[in-house]
């Protein structure tokens, strides 16, 4: 079974396969943009923020990517533990960290809640999950070009 982060990565290679052609770009072409921005010959050997970086570059080619339609409905919270710490260790892998790192977040704002990690409510765990989103989108913002 794929990892989240697995399934991230092949939406991303098909966005960015989607892009390509939209902009009429060969595939001569796109193994040297792969390789003159990157220094790789694959898009399977760039980081998760390097994918982002070569889809901003076919946006910046002309590319427009065409957002959730409007009658589509936002993704429902995670409703449960098991959920959200399923999530909670996807966005720690976007992060390159592991899990100590989310204890270090309960640690530092919630140690006085509960005993243990394991025993945060629901309302805490997304508390977690939001520090995480809010930190892997500022890392997405300010990671080199």
């Amino acid at each position: 079974m794929k990892t989240v982060a697995e399934i991230m990565r092949c939406k991303m290679y098909a966005k960015i396969a989607i892009a390509r052609k939209a902009v009429g770009m060969s595939e001569d072409e796109y193994r040297d943009l792969l390789f003159n921005k990157f220094k790789k010959r694959s898009a399977t050997e760039l980081s998760r923020f390097e994918l982002d970086a070569l889809f901003s570059q076919f946006v910046l080619l002309g590319f427009k990517p065409v957002g959730k339609q409007p009658n589509q409905a936002h993704k429902a919270l995670a409703e449960n533990k098991t959920a959200i710490e399923r999530k909670i260790g996807w966005q720690l892998g976007e992060l390159g960290k592991g899990w100590d790192y989310a204890y270090g977040i309960w640690e530092k704002n919630w140690k006085h809640e509960a005993s243990a990690f394991e025993l945060l409510s629901v309302e805490r765990l997304r508390d977690i999950s939001s520090s995480l989103e809010r930190t892997i989108r500022f890392k997405k913002r300010h990671a080199p070009e």
